[in-house]
């Protein structure tokens, strides 16, 4: 799925709190527990081993917190997009990962994320 069949706006202060949420429940602060693992394991393993080591943990976390936050990521990209909620729901496979991943490289967002990630500390 290449071609993109919304536009999203940057993300605004009124949706910190919301993305805060989505963050705690998807285990965001348990990846500083993998990364602690990761540096003691450091000593004993290679860079690319370890990497994909830490790949597959965080991807985990976030996988099996995934259910915690449907309803929230549903509210936050319909707002995002201007698309209904079910619209969204309804929307080709694929296209709420891509908001997502859209959301996340956009640097109009990147302070917002700065921000983010020192209240999660």
């Amino acid at each position: 799925m290449e071609e993109r069949n919304y536009t999203l706006r940057s993300f605004r202060d009124s949706e910190l709190f919301i993305v805060l949420k989505i963050l705690k429940n998807i285990g965001f602060v348990q990846f500083k527990d993998v990364f602690l693992t990761v540096a003691d394991e450091n000593k004993r393993k290679d860079a690319k081993r370890l990497g994909m080591n830490v790949m597959f943990d965080l991807v985990s976390i976030v996988i099996s917190n995934l259910d915690k936050v449907e309803d929230d990521l549903y509210m936050l990209y319909s707002a995002l997009s201007g698309m209904e909620i079910e619209e969204l729901k309804n929307a080709e496979f694929g296209t709420l990962p891509l908001m997502i991943y859209d959301s996340l490289c956009d640097i109009k967002n990147t302070s917002f994320f700065g921000v983010v990630s020192k209240l999660l500390k």
